[in-house]
């Protein structure tokens, strides 16, 4: 048993060292000015402050992951445009400001980022951080569940099926609600919601 303690503790020491080294090897990247390499800098922090639960490590972990993901945003990275949206979205080390998550999630979603695209429909659709814009909703849900977005699909389903900011179209919502069944077969309740969704509006009339 000794022994294998032993063992153990030197391998965490090897996994610690290499993750050093590695997150040594971004940094310099980051610093250099490679946008992705400050994009996963800021990720690395970001998920560093989210698992700590010492305050001021906490607060060290989400100065530098608003840095670095600022710096990245601002060269064009999708990435970090959408880690800098959920970060004012949310309030995590700077004041929760949805006014200015909402621009960059905009910035984000028109550079083909699905996430930031499903939830820049999501801010429309409620009005919140931005005036309510059914059809706006409709437009960013759409390009975000063309790219495989399933919290999108399912909402851009049920905008169909009730005509809410897009014309009422239930072989549309057919479509999607279908899709998300057939490629969901992993996940037992988006499966079961779409099988609900399918059975109350019949939508098999409208395949």
């Amino acid at each position: 048993m000794k022994r294998i303690n032993i063992l153990f503790f030197f391998i965490m020491i090897t996994i610690s060292a290499f993750s050093q080294t590695k997150l040594d090897s971004i940094k310099r990247c980051a610093e250099q000015g490679s946008s992705r390499a400050q994009c996963n800098l800021a990720i690395t922090y970001n998920n560093s402050a989210i698992d700590n639960n010492n305050s001021q490590n906490k607060a060290f972990c989400e100065r530098q992951a608003l840095y670095w993901f600022r710096k990245s945003a601002e060269q064009g990275n999708a990435d970090a445009q959408f880690g800098l949206g959920l970060i004012y979205l949310q309030g995590r080390g700077v004041l929760l400001d949805k006014k200015e998550a909402v621009c960059w999630f905009k910035k984000s979603a028109e550079r083909e980022d699905l996430s930031a695209q499903y939830r820049l429909g999501l801010m429309y659709s409620n009005g919140d951080g931005i005036l309510t814009n059914k059809k706006k909703a409709a437009y960013w849900y759409k390009k975000s569940a063309e790219q495989g977005c399933i919290a999108a699909q399912f909402d851009l389903a049920i905008m169909y099926l009730n005509g809410d900011g897009i014309l009422t179209n239930k072989k549309r919502a057919a479509y999607w609600i279908k899709k998300i069944y057939e490629e969901t077969v992993d996940i037992k309740w988006k499966r079961i919601r779409a099988k609900k969704l399918w059975e109350k509006y019949e939508l098999w009339k409208y395949e």
